[in-house]
């Protein structure tokens, strides 16, 4: 082991101040209890000419009197490492204090150290911040291109002690010590921690060397900055967060000081600084004053002082991830602080959503009669989608006295797209119902997109043209951020399929209907983007490198119950290619308007593609469909007009990309701030905002 350069505790100039004084008795306990938990003490050791101070980890082993042993903590030391130094003192950690002890050395041997206690020790009161042994912590530095291995001895927030060892055909003389390093920190194949540093002192000796370094920074970026924050809040009681340190394998709890849904702030003694900026936490435990506890990975984002002297320090972490179910309860109880009668998929009586969706006129005579026949079955899916609370399914109401007047859902139907739909509010409850789920909608959005589990790239609505409150919230979304990349509106022709039983639908030479190769797709983007430069085919991931998420979806639905499948076919001529065709098949009503039980066709070369040998194509593909009416959404729209197809409705197709949820969330508040201003005569029907057809 090669020895470490350090200052003195005290800063430079302001010596150690003793108060009391620790007898033998004391001291030989503490030190038991240290070999107990199998920690180290410090030895100090000076040379008496050189201005050099070097403080090494050691072992204690059992003590019963005056005479202590010691062992290294990593092999064997070499002795005549410290042949040239005298030991100044010996340091033994009490919690957040320091207790010197004027030791002196009986021997030195390979491996081991023989040091006499003298009859007290003294307890430092003025110290910096403790350091902290570690074990198993693989380090690589990188300074120009070249990669040195190591493992670090101990740390604290300021500083890193670490020893690195040379392969061949490495020298130190590589090694600028006035440039900027890069420290990587494993546990085997996990990264704890990376940050650039610079190089306070070092030692070497023959192939290995013992550095000390100090990070550069007290703060890291993990995410772009935006105005629109998370809303950070004191809950009372509040929770704590309980975890083991990476470094050190020691258990902590830090007290929250508060928290948002994307993490938390937490405070300590600055004696125990031990959390570094940009370090990553795999096992964070968030304890609750009833109990409950919500597993999650961290990482630190910064660390600040706080205090006229500097007496604590605060630490900013962000959740990097966290099951669904724990993020939702998260969730619930920091949006409710600011909004008692929102809830999250909380649970919710079904018989009282139906209720609510009959009389906001959701469900209106027409659209009943389309599914009344199934209606048992429907009711089954909503319990499943409700009442289990899968992770594939969100809701958001706003609820008085247990009565529903407002309501918005959200489902995960493509690997990494949320269908935003059934938005519908009883205005005569409350004129802001509908605009309170809204912002619940946007809030969760903002604190879920960033997690990995939540599969959430973009957000999508269907939509009526022609219903004021969708057109202006998401239609005048796009057209305020004005960039198709971004947030996109497509315009969709829809009308329903009969299916004729009996018929055989064929088609002969030179038509061809198969399934979607990767170069089909290929095409299909390509012409969208020419023609569109939207978002609807990126969203809809219609690769077949996608194809293996697209399948751990749909087993997600079968875990719970429910059907999703969803599967590409090309419609050619002469082996050129006219239409793409997908089929999407689940639960009659999953989706009120079976927007997600239908057929989709992209047009990409009309020239020539006769209504009738599309139709065919359709009917062909239709059989796989239980209804006698299968919906088909066609785009683009002028296709439909220039064949005379008997149109049903339009549908506007809105995608936003998370990428830009900044711009979402600016234009949103400013159009809340337009409609909540005073004197405003909100002209919002009943069933306004819905994200079915009225």
């Amino acid at each position: 082991m090669i020895p470490d350069s350090h200052e003195d505790n005290a800063p430079e100039g302001k010596p150690p101040v003793r108060t009391r004084t620790v007898p033998r008795k004391q001291l030989i306990n503490k030190l038991n209890y240290i070999n107990f938990l199998e920690s180290s003490i410090d030895l100090v050791f000076r040379h008496p000419k050189a201005r050099m101070v070097i403080r090494l980890p050691v072992l204690p082993q059992p003590c019963h009197d005056e005479n202590l042993i010691c062992r290294w903590p990593a092999g064997e030391m070499q002795v005549d490492t410290l042949n040239d130094l005298e030991l100044e003192e010996l340091l033994i950690g009490d919690g957040d204090r320091l207790i010197s002890v004027a030791a002196r050395v009986q021997a030195l041997e390979d491996g081991l150290v023989r040091l006499w206690l003298p009859e007290s020790g003294q307890v430092i009161d003025s110290r910096q911040a403790k350091r902290h042994l570690c074990r198993g912590v693989q380090v690589q530095m990188l300074q120009n291109g070249i990669l040195f291995a190591g493992s670090l001895i101990d740390f604290n927030a300021r500083s890193f002690s670490v020893r690195i060892d040379l392969e061949s055909p490495q020298t130190f003389r590589w090694i600028d010590p006035d440039a900027e390093v890069t420290l990587l920190f494993r546990n085997g194949e996990e990264v704890i921690y990376s940050g650039a540093c610079r190089i306070l002192r070092h030692v070497c000796r023959n192939r290995s060397g013992q550095f000390v370094f100090a990070p550069q920074r007290d703060r890291v970026r993990r995410y772009p900055a935006v105005e629109h924050r998370s809303e950070r809040i004191q809950l009372t009681p509040s929770p704590d967060i309980c975890f083991r340190h990476p470094l050190s394998g020691q258990w902590m709890t830090l007290n929250v000081k508060d928290i948002s849904g994307l993490g938390c702030a937490v405070e300590t003694e600055s004696d125990l600084d031990v959390l570094i900026p940009g370090m990553v936490i795999d096992d964070v435990r968030l304890l609750f004053a009833d109990g409950l506890h919500a597993p999650f990975k961290a990482q630190v984002l910064y660390r600040n002082s706080i205090g006229n002297d500097s007496s604590r320090v605060r630490y900013g972490l962000t959740i990097l991830d966290m099951a669904l179910d724990d993020h939702l309860r998260l969730l619930n109880l920091i949006h409710r602080v600011g909004e008692p009668f929102s809830y999250s998929s909380s649970p919710l009586d079904m018989d009282m959503l139906w209720r609510f969706f009959f009389e906001t006129g959701f469900i209106y005579p027409q659209k009943y009669a389309h599914f009344q026949a199934n209606k048992e079955a429907i009711k089954n899916t909503y319990k499943k989608l409700y009442a289990d609370q899968p992770d594939i399914a969100r809701y958001f109401v706003y609820q008085v006295n247990g009565k529903i007047l407002a309501h918005m859902a959200m489902l995960r139907f493509y690997p990494n797209t949320w269908l935003v739909h059934h938005h519908a509010a009883n205005t005569a409850g409350s004129v802001r119902a509908g605009l309170v789920v809204l912002q619940q909608l946007l809030r969760f959005i903002n604190d879920t997109y960033r997690l990995t589990s939540m599969h959430l790239n973009f957000a999508m609505c269907y939509y009526r043209p022609e219903n004021k409150f969708p057109n202006r919230v998401f239609g005048g979304a796009a057209r305020a951020i004005g960039d198709q990349s971004l947030c996109s509106v497509d315009i969709m022709a829809y009308f329903h399929l009969a299916k004729v039983k009996g018929r055989h639908h064929r088609l002969v030479a030179p038509w061809t209907l198969s399934k979607a190769r990767s170069e089909d797709l290929d095409q299909l983007a390509a012409h969208y983007k020419a023609l569109s430069g939207g978002l609807m085919i990126p969203s809809l991931e219609l690769a077949e490198d996608i194809e293996i998420e697209s399948r751990q979806l749909s087993e997600a639905y079968q875990r719970i119950g429910l059907k999703r499948h969803c599967r590409l076919f090309t419609l050619k001529r002469d082996g050129l290619q006219k239409a793409v065709i997908m089929i999407n098949v689940s639960n009659l009503g999953l989706n009120m308007s079976d927007l997600t039980n239908c057929m989709t066709v992209w047009v990409t070369d009309a020239d020539p593609l006769p209504k009738d040998l599309l139709m065919a194509a359709l009917g062909r593909l239709a059989e796989v469909y239980e209804s006698p009416e299968v919906p088909v959404l066609l785009y683009p729209e002028a296709y439909a007009l220039d064949q005379q197809i008997a149109v049903e409705k339009h549908y506007a197709l809105w995608v936003h990309s998370l990428k830009s949820l900044e711009k979402l969330n600016a234009y949103i508040k400013s159009v809340l701030n337009f409609i909540n201003r005073p004197r405003t005569k909100i002209s919002e029907p009943t069933k306004a905002g819905s994200q079915e057809p009225t």
